[in-house]
This record gives structure tokens, sequence and C-alpha cells, in this order.
């Protein structure tokens, strides 16, 4: 081969192998710097993305910071109606112990004076005694002196009642009447037809001796002095009666501002709730014009835009909370305000009142007012400790367990009897016989009624001897003030004068002591009615109770046995019994049981209830003389 002529093809073949090489070079710079761009778009793609995403994020943990600084904003002011409260609450019971003091001062006076008084009697005993060794008896006294007439019936030289006592006479009896309907545990309507002529005796005889003593109150009216009223109700009550009248308004006016504060509050929210949405929907607006733009400044200024949005929503909502609290802490503070004018402008009302009465009152009437204000608060502490020791727990008298409804009567009456003894554990228990033990157990059983019964007595007896004790000396206190400052009120100054005026109270004194005494014999009337329908209750658990187990079981009836011919005036027990439809003879076989059963039942009831009653009776015929003299 010729090597001239391989040579210059072997340079054009090296020379083209170099420019494709430097080609190649060429190509991979240009592929590393298009990587590279590559690289830096994905890597500013990134970092968008994650910016809206951080935005967003912001976007909600500011929406949730706001909702939290709205809510402890509220917590806060709901903290401090809690706080305000707490300091109402601790005034109160600062108020409270003032109270309390003062009480056991008085307590421990009251203590004193009764230990003096104790002495007083006890030589006032001795004396007494030494004066009937002294004088004896008269033995023709009985001979000489007629028979006297039953205490407990009497009539007015008149007649007749006056018409406002004829409707007292009427509300006592729809008092009772009611009673005997509310009573729990007894049968009522066509289940007790006997039970209500049973209870419709008994509030005939009531209403008989509240009759006799209307007609004696109607004589004693004559005697009254000028400014003794005839009230048949306490002072006191009727004070309490307006004020709770007013305190129900007040209560319809506070409901009337919640309802209010709703509304507003329901408003305000809706208004809240509007311009969030807003909010929201803008603010999703323009992030996602941000993401759908294709410019880094235009995406920056969306992004910006929504966020000053979104700020200054925030702030204009703040702003609305403001004055939103601002107006309810207005309105607050004006009912708070009208509530306390209110009270005090019937404060006031009553205290003028009471100062133009003492003005143009004379020295009786003053006395009268001041003597019936110190009376009446004796005699509504009276009314509560009575109605308190009367009660009974309702659960107990409707179950059919004479146990346990004898365990409950007996443990309000020992409450009742010892109100601050806390250790003692309470009353034994009743001693009762064997269930089912029919006649055999009645004399147990009676002696439970008595000793229920007289239990209750003593109770009332103990509260009506705190009651004249307590009455004594307000009395007594009430004397003295006026005759210290009476003399003072007529700028007179005589020994004279005083003498008098310590005595020229004596009819407004016995005014008022016979109109409280007639209210006191209408509430003892009403408490003997209330232990006449324990009684009833009482004697239909124990013959429920001595029935055998199956006459127990097949026995429906719940009424009472028929009032007895001697006090069955109208004679409907008797029509009732001829009346009676004769049962078939092919249930005579399958009632034999119920009737067997009813007739235990009922003669068991009625001999509790005959020994019961008379006892019931002799008893509150006992209370009522010791009330009436």
């Amino acid at each position: 081969v010729n090597g001239e002529l391989v040579r210059p093809e072997l340079q054009e073949a090296q020379s083209t192998i170099l420019e494709l090489q430097t080609q190649i070079e060429a190509e991979r710079c240009g592929n590393s710097q298009m990587q590279a761009e590559l690289l830096e778009a994905r890597r500013l793609k990134n970092q968008e993305e994650r910016d809206l995403v951080e935005f967003k994020a912001v976007r909600q943990k500011e929406s949730e910071v706001q909702l939290a600084k709205m809510e402890a904003q509220q917590l806060r002011a709901e903290v401090e109606e809690l706080q305000a409260q707490s300091m109402q609450l601790s005034s109160r019971g600062e108020q409270q112990k003032a109270v309390l003091k003062e009480k056991s001062e008085k307590i421990i006076e009251l203590v004193r004076s009764l230990e003096q008084q104790g002495e007083q009697v006890r030589l006032l005993s001795d004396e007494n005694n030494t004066l009937r060794l002294e004088l004896g008896r008269d033995a023709e006294y009985l001979k000489v002196l007629p028979a006297p007439s039953d205490p407990m019936s009497y009539r007015c030289a008149a007649g007749a009642l006056s018409e406002e006592l004829a409707s007292e006479e009427q509300r006592l009896r729809e008092d009772l009447r009611s009673l005997a309907v509310k009573f729990p545990g007894l049968p009522s309507g066509g289940q007790g037809l006997h039970c209500s002529r049973w209870c419709e005796l008994q509030i005939n005889r009531v209403s008989n001796l509240h009759t006799s003593f209307l007609h004696r109150l109607q004589d004693y009216q004559k005697e009254f002095p000028e400014g003794v009223k005839v009230e048949f109700v306490t002072q006191t009550a009727e004070k309490e009666s307006e004020w709770n009248q007013q305190d129900a308004l007040m209560r319809e006016a506070s409901s009337e501002i919640q309802e209010s504060e709703k509304v507003h509050s329901k408003r305000c929210e809706e208004h809240r709730l509007k311009i969030t949405g807003e909010r929201d929907s803008k603010v999703k607006q323009l992030l996602e014009q941000a993401e759908r733009s294709q410019s880094k400044a235009e995406k920056q200024l969306l992004l910006h835009q929504a966020k000053l949005f979104g700020q200054r929503i925030d702030a204009q909502l703040e702003r609305h909370w403001e004055e939103q609290r601002k107006d309810r802490d207005l309105r607050w503070t004006e009912h708070q305000q009208k509530r306390q004018d209110a009270r005090q402008r019937m404060k006031d009302e009553s205290l003028a009142m009471v100062q133009r009465t003492e003005d143009k009152a004379s020295a009786s009437s003053r006395f009268i007012d001041a003597a019936s204000n110190k009376l009446a608060a004796v005699e509504d502490a009276w009314l509560r400790n009575s109605e308190k020791a009367a009660s009974l727990s309702a659960s107990a008298l409707k179950g059919g367990d004479l146990a346990s409804y004898l365990r409950a009567a007996r443990a309000a009456t020992f409450a009742a009897a010892n109100p601050t003894n806390s250790i003692s554990m309470g009353p034994a228990e009743p001693k009762l016989p064997v269930r089912g033990s029919q006649h055999t157990g009645l004399n147990l059983v009676f002696d439970q009624v008595e000793e229920l019964l007289r239990s209750r007595a003593d109770v009332r007896k103990d509260l009506r001897r705190d009651l004249e004790e307590q009455s004594r000396q307000q009395l007594r206190g009430c004397v003295e003030k006026f005759v210290q400052k009476e003399p003072s009120h007529q700028r007179t100054s005589r020994d004279e004068d005083e003498i008098e005026l310590e005595y020229s109270q004596a009819s407004a004194i016995i005014g008022m002591l016979r109109m409280r005494q007639h209210r006191h014999l209408s509430d003892a009337l009403k408490r003997q009615f209330q232990d006449y329908l324990l009684v009833l209750r009482m004697c239909s658990l124990a013959a429920s109770w001595l029935l055998p187990g199956a006459s127990s079981a097949a026995r429906c009836s719940e009424d009472l046995p028929p009032l007895p011919a001697e006090l069955d005036t109208n004679g409907s027990s008797a029509k009732e019994r001829e009346g009676a439809p004769v049962p078939a003879r092919e249930d005579e076989d399958a009632d034999d049981v119920a009737v067997e059963s009813d007739f235990l039942y009922k003669s068991l009831c009625s001999k509790l209830l005959e020994r019961a009653l008379k006892l019931l009776s002799e008893m509150q015929r006992e209370e009522l003389l010791s009330l009436k003299r």
C-alpha cells in the first residue's frame, strides 16, 4: 500500500473523530446545564408549594387563635361574674354569722330569764299551796251553783255570725276538706266512699266547734279597743305575700332580660358567623388565585392580600365582641339597678306608711302596732315549728307497710321534740304484733296509736308553752319601752301620767291576745284533723297487717268500714246495705275467700277505729279546753 495515499485519509479520519468528540463534549455540557436548570426549576416549584402550605397552616392557626381569644374573653367575663357572686355570697355569709351571733346572745339571755322565772314560779307555787291550806273548800259550793253548761258550746248574744266571721267559718271548712282530699294514703272518689263519710263526719264536728269559737269572738269584739284589728292571718304573712308578689315581678323581669340577652347573643353570633364565612371564602379565593398564578411576584402579592384581609376581618370581629360585651354589661347593670331601686322604693314606702301611721296614731294605736309587730314575729316562728312537727313523709303514708309508717311517724315526732339533739340515734323501733295475728294483736296496735297521738300532742303543748313564754317577754319589753318613750312623746313628765300609761293598755293587750287565741284555736283544729286522718290511715294499715296472708292477698278494697248506725245520721250506710246486689250462686264459691277477708278486715278496722277515735276525742277535748282557758 502506498503510504502517501493512506496518510491523508488517516488524517481526515482523525480530524473527523476530533470534531465528533468535540460535539459530544459540547452536547454533554448542554445536557449538564439543562439538568442543572431542571433541578433549579424543581427546587423553586417545591419551595412555592411549601410556602402555600405554610401560609394555609398559618391562616388556620390564626383563625383558631382568634376563636381561642374570643372563648378566653367569654370565660374571663364568666369568671368575673362568678367572682362577683362569690363576693356577694361571702358578704351574705358574714351577715348570717352576725345574725347567728345575735341569736345566740339572745338565747343566753332568754335562758337566764327562764331560770329566774322558774324560781319565781316555784315561790308562787309554794305561796299558792299555803293559801289553799288556809282557805279550805266550801262544802256547799256545788249545791248552791247550778250545773255549768258545756264549755265547748257557745252562742253569741246576736244569735248569728257577722258576714266576716261567716266567711271565716266557710274558709275553715274548705281547708279541712282540702286536707282530707290531699292526704296521701287515704282512698278518694269512688274507691273511698266510706272514708269520705268518716272525714265529712269529723269536718262537721270540727266546724261546729269552730262556729262556737267564732260566736265567742263576736261577743269579745265589742270589748276590743279601736286599734285592735280582726286578723285571721298574721301581719308578717301579709307582708310576705306582698314581697313575694314583688319578687315574682322581679323574676319575670329577669327572665325577660335573659330572653332578650339570648336574642342579642344569637343575633351577634349569626353576624359573627356571617363575617367569618365571608372572610374564609375571600381568603380561599385569593389562595386559589395564588396557586393558579404563574408569576412569583403576583403570587406573593395575592398571599399578602389574603393575610391583610384576614387580619382586618379578625380585628373587626374583636371590636364587635368588645362592643357586645360592653352592651351586655350595661344592660345587666341597668336591670340590677332597677331591681335595687324597686326594692328600696317598696321598703321606703312601707317605712313611710308606718311613719305616717305613727304620726297620726294615738298612744293606744302606737302601743297596739308595736305589740302586734313583736307578737307577730313570735307567732310566725311558732307556726313554722308547728307545721314542721305536723308534717309526715308522703311515701310512708302512701305505702302499705304498718312498720315503715310507724317508724316514719315516730321519727318525725322525735325530730320535732328534739330539734337540737344530733347525738341520739333516734326513737326506738315500734313494737308490733306478728303479721296475721288477727284479734290478738289489737292491744299492741292500740298502744302504738296511743303513744303516737300523745307524743304529737306533747310536741304541740311544748311549742305553745314556748310561745306563751316568749310572748310574755315581748309584751313586758314592749310595755316597758312604751312607758319610757310615751311621756317624752306627749311632752309630759308627771309621775301620775307614767302610772296611767303603765296600766292604760290592758284592754288593748287583752284584745290582741284574744284575737291571737282564736287563730291558735283554728290552727289547733286543723292539726287535730290531721291527727284524725292519721288515725284513719293507721287503722286501715293495722287491719291489713293483722289479716292472714291468704286473706290479705284476696282483699282488693282499700276503703274503710261503713259508719256505725249511731254516727250515721243520714242512714246512707244502711241504705247501701239494703240496696246491695245479691251475688249469683255460681259466684259465691269463687268469692268466699274475698268475702271472708273483707269481713275480717272491716271487723278489725271497726274495733281499732272505735278505741282509737274515742281516745283521740278525749285528748283533743282536753287540748281545746286548755287552749280556751
